[in-house]
């Protein structure tokens, strides 16, 4: 199979900075050890790229993976790098919610899409 650099799609991991998001991000990292993954661990912006098998052809899926470390204060400050005019028509958002912390669901939502509304619309 070939490495298709052209395709790329773009997946977000936002939500509270708290070690079940870290958790969710390892996560992806382990979703199949016969993948390509390369994770640059530098924070407060966290980049790996996966590669996928397609079921069109025998060409592989490059997908950008960032993690948007720190919280919507980061989020705020960095989304631009990865909500840009060139990214947004194939970005998807995982926006991790903390389930042991019902009380924060409400808040959590409401700030991630405050900020995604923001860069979407300065695209």
């Amino acid at each position: 199979s070939r490495t298709s650099t052209a395709a790329r799609s773009v997946l977000l991991v936002g939500g509270d900075d708290d070690e079940s998001t870290e958790a969710l991000w390892f996560a992806l990292q382990q979703l199949d050890k016969q993948q390509q993954l390369h994770i640059a661990q530098t924070a407060p912006l966290l980049y790996g790229t996966m590669f996928f098998d397609t079921m069109e052809s025998d060409d592989k899926q490059r997908v950008g993976l960032w993690w948007l470390k720190g919280g919507t204060g980061m989020a705020d400050t960095l989304g631009h790098i990865v909500l840009n005019k060139t990214t947004l028509g194939h970005t998807s958002m995982i926006i991790h919610l903390n389930l042991a912390q019902p009380s924060a669901i409400s808040t959590t939502l409401t700030n991630w899409v405050a900020i995604l509304e923001k860069h979407v619309k300065a695209g």
